[in-house]
């Protein structure tokens, strides 16, 4: 993410919220609009809500979002309107609106799943968004594992057979599991 700074102050309210709930070491922190940020660390994504414009008079909500049940990370640019919303199994079929009626559950500024933003900030949203879905990407590809080469573990449990040391229903269900029959 050459060329834009990712680390913004939140604000009192905003890393009152980090510090009460956030327990890892933040890397990344945006502020967005209406009493919004989004806190990235090595384990989740958090998206922070706060004040009266984000349906929050007291208080405040972190909403924490693990890498490997996100589904992508999407910024929604319309003329005068953006966000960039969260996309999990349970939120994927709920179209968000910035002009939704408050209180709605469609609501881009007061849902969970996302933070609001200006003009000036699309660039920094837009490289947060590319780092997310690499990151969510990086947490869903297969670990690599040792390849078992097949052929010769057949031959040795085919020559423990021979030797007695394992019987033919062992040898045989050595056999299936290998050629994952």
């Amino acid at each position: 993410m050459e060329g834009e700074d990712l680390n913004e102050d939140l604000g009192k309210r905003g890393n009152k919220l980090i510090e009460d709930n956030i327990h890892d070491k933040v890397i990344y922190a945006l502020r967005g609009d209406f009493g919004q940020g989004l806190v990235v660390t090595d384990s989740a994504v958090y998206v922070l809500k706060w004040g009266f414009q984000s349906g929050l008079t007291f208080g405040g909500r972190c909403t924490p979002y693990s890498y490997s049940n996100i589904i992508t990370v999407q910024i929604q640019k319309k003329l005068t309107s953006k966000f960039l919303e969260i996309i999990t199994a349970g939120n994927q079929d709920k179209a968000l609106s910035y002009w939704a009626s408050r209180g709605k559950s469609n609501n881009a500024i007061e849902a969970p799943n996302a933070v609001t933003f200006s003009n000036k900030s699309v660039n920094k949203f837009q490289a947060m968004a590319t780092y997310l879905n690499d990151r969510v990407a990086n947490a869903k590809s297969p670990h690599s594992h040792p390849s078992v080469d097949v052929t010769s573990e057949l031959e040795k449990y085919a020559e423990l057979h021979k030797k007695g040391i394992i019987t033919q229903e062992e040898f045989a269900a050595k056999k299936k599991q290998l050629l994952g029959l």
